[in-house]
Order: structure tokens, then sequence, then C-alpha cells
């Protein structure tokens, strides 16, 4: 066992703690540190580049994601401008959802230069009814992406107590016949 004149004398102690806690900090702290600069070091002195905008491999995955979000959004526009509606009604009548139809922003906005078709819905119902509805449209295939959310209260006529609680969304597809260029 340990010898008790050893503990008693608290200089081998102080020294056996010393050390050990000297070779911790060079096993866990120390010799990584150490390591990762002569590394630093050995590619400076290759001619590596450190930029991530210039690794090919990098470029190849974030092309790769961009491609598959850009996919996951295209739609043939004749086919979304027909379906559309049709789609939307369906979701909104299953999560007890009222469409507020205006025929001023029915209209689907295409703009000539660009290849990217909008759309703004209002949904009319109970804030519980309006978030399920947006769940299922932000998980649905073939809508597009939503642009932007935002909930509106609006008062009844003659009644201060009655509000109704609105959500107005904006989708939007890229068009499939032009793709951006990434």
């Amino acid at each position: 066992m340990i010898n008790t004149r050893l503990l008693k004398d608290k200089r081998y102690v102080l020294l056996l703690i010393c050390s050990v806690l000297a070779w911790l900090c060079w096993s866990f702290g120390f010799k990584n540190t150490l390591q990762a600069i002569r590394e630093n070091q050995a590619l400076k002195t290759k001619g590596v580049n450190s930029s991530l905008a210039y690794n090919p491999g990098y470029l190849k995955k974030k092309d790769y994601v961009v491609s598959t979000l850009v996919k996951h959004y295209t739609a043939d526009s004749a086919g979304w401008k027909d379906g559309f509606f049709l789609n939307i009604s369906r979701i909104a009548l299953s999560k007890d959802a009222n469409i507020e139809y205006s025929p001023a922003k029915l209209k689907i906005e295409a703009d000539t230069s660009s290849s990217f078709l909008s759309q703004e819905i209002k949904f009319e119902g109970c804030f519980h009814n309006l978030i399920k509805l947006l769940d299922t449209l932000e998980k649905a295939k073939g809508l597009g992406l939503i642009k932007s959310a935002r909930f509106i209260t609006r008062k009844s006529q003659g009644q201060i107590q009655d509000r109704k609680l609105f959500l107005e969304t904006s989708f939007c597809i890229v068009k499939e016949s032009s793709k951006p260029r990434l």
C-alpha cells in the first residue's frame, strides 16, 4: 500500500498531484493543439487554398442541395395554374377552413422577365384550424413554396366582440420551362 510517511509529507503529495495534472493537460489539450498547428503549417507550405469556395467537394454538395430544392419547387406553369385552386380548396375543406375569394387576387401573377409564378390566397377560420392548414400546405407537393404567411383579424360589421381571423398566404413556384441559372 501507500507509505503513510509519503502521505504525511505534503510536498510529495503536491508534486504527485501536479504531475498527474500536467499529464492530463498534455494528453487532452496541448497535444491536439500542437498537432493541429503542425498540420496547419504543413498545409500553408503546400499552398493548398483554405477557402471553401474553391473546394470541389463543397461545390458539388452545394450544387446538389440547390438543384434538389429547385426541383422540389418546380412545376409546369400551365398545370399549376389549372390544379392550384382545386388542390388548395380540397386541403382547406379537409381542415375546416374557408377560402375568401376576391376576384382581384385570383389572378396568378406572372412576370415575363422572371422564371417564377406567385399566387396569394386568403383563408378564414379559427386559429387551430388555420395552423393545421398551414402545416398541411407546407407539406403538400405541387403547390410550390409558401413565400409568406400572416394572420389578420378583422372586426365584423356592427359588432366589436365578433372578430374574424384570416391567414393570408403567398405561394411561389419556379416555371418548368425556364429554370433559373444557379
